[in-house]
């Protein structure tokens, strides 16, 4: 007689506090659909709240993937809502008001890869901003660009942590392959870096497992 698998054991999922609800987040995310930095911040944190309490199940979707692209239509897409969420739950509206949600989500990045710990007052966090000529420049956060962010998280290569968002689209893929293909499924995605860049990858595809993948993709 075959031995018995052991059971795979889920994390269990915190209960959301009272009075919320899939409809509430989920209308509040919508009504906060718009151009700005507070309605980023404000649609990250209702995203958050629907991923982190698993609301999406209340109507039925199987993951955050599928209630984005059904609820949603896509838009924004869950980058996007995965970047605010994360930055909403680390900094105020008025933070990202200030600096923008965009760098917010680099000086995370940055603080993951340098050991920052106090990020209470982002604007004045200090960078080593790395120049196009190799040297470096030290600046707060209120002074630098978008731009400058991104070539010094970009120089400083592998030992820098992967983009905030990323690794969580990735999470919530998983997510749905195991819904789809069944938790007997190796089939994940894993964001690994590629020389300077962080990417997404497919591993433990089988040739079996293929087909079931595009129809999972044609569906999404």
């Amino acid at each position: 007689m075959p031995a018995e698998k052991p059971e795979k054991k889920t994390a269990a999922v915190a209960a959301p506090p009272p009075g919320m609800t899939y409809d509430k987040e989920h209308g509040a995310l919508v009504a906060a659909r718009g151009a700005g930095e507070r309605a980023h911040h404000q649609m990250g944190l209702h995203f958050g709240n629907v991923v982190r309490y698993q609301l999406y199940k209340e109507k039925g979707f199987a993951s955050a993937v599928v209630y984005v692209e059904k609820a949603l239509q896509g838009e924004p897409s869950e980058g996007s809502l995965n970047m605010w969420a994360t930055v909403a739950s680390r900094f105020t509206e008025d933070q990202a008001a200030e600096h923008t949600c965009h760098k917010l989500s680099h000086l995370l990045t940055y603080a993951a890869a340098t050991g920052i710990e106090d990020l209470s007052n982002p604007g004045e966090v200090a960078i080593e901003v790395l120049q196009q000529d190799g040297r470096s420049l030290t600046k707060k956060l209120s002074e630098c660009s978008a731009m400058e962010l991104e070539q010094t998280l970009r120089v400083k290569g592998p030992k820098a942590a992967m983009p905030a968002g990323l690794e969580a689209a990735a999470k919530r893929f998983n997510e749905a392959l195991t819904g789809f293909l069944g938790p007997e499924s190796q089939v994940r995605v894993n964001v690994v870096r590629r020389g300077r860049s962080a990417v997404a990858q497919i591993d433990n595809l089988q040739e079996s497992e293929l087909q079931r993948l595009q129809e999972m993709l044609r569906q999404s």
